[in-house]
């Protein structure tokens, strides 16, 4: 193993599956017979594939992101008060407007996610990425996993 291996983009680009959860009591949901979400285990998880937070198409995000804070702030050290509060609320529709692009990109992929109950699965588009997982626990869930190192590297030696 070499010092190139550990950082790997490739590694993000790939992803790891995550297996979501309830948002109000963290059971693993299953897409049953019928195309309905259930906690019920079945032969059908409902999961997505996440790219890791250094993949180029999240970190290109990531780094818009970081470059529209800072423009933020500078812009804010110039502004009058009146302004200010003006711009800070154009700044919070913007930082969930950045959420949103963020989690289109990281979503690689997806299985047995339905946006109707009843309906067959989903392909997986960033309109519907955007349709099913816009929602803060399902959010959360996907960007931590994306920071995490030893999901994206399984086969990394322990110990």
């Amino acid at each position: 193993m070499d010092f190139a291996s550990l950082t790997a983009t490739d590694h993000h680009e790939t992803g790891t599956w995550l297996h979501l959860t309830h948002p109000a009591n963290g059971a693993p949901l299953y897409l049953d017979g019928k195309n309905s979400v259930t906690a019920d285990e079945t032969d059908k998880p409902c999961r997505v594939l996440v790219r890791g937070n250094r993949s180029p198409q999240v970190k290109r995000v990531l780094d818009d992101k970081s470059r529209a804070d800072e423009m933020h702030g500078m812009r804010l050290l110039r502004a009058s008060e009146r302004d200010a509060r003006q711009m800070a609320a154009d700044h919070a529709k913007a930082r969930d407007a950045h959420q949103r692009k963020l989690l289109a990109a990281t979503v690689a992929d997806w299985e047995n996610i339905v946006l109707k109950e009843g309906e067959k699965p989903a392909q997986c588009t960033e309109e519907n990425v955007l349709a099913a997982l816009d929602h803060p626990s399902f959010m959360v869930e996907i960007f931590r996993r994306s920071a995490d190192e030893a999901a994206l590297f399984p086969d990394a030696p322990t110990g």
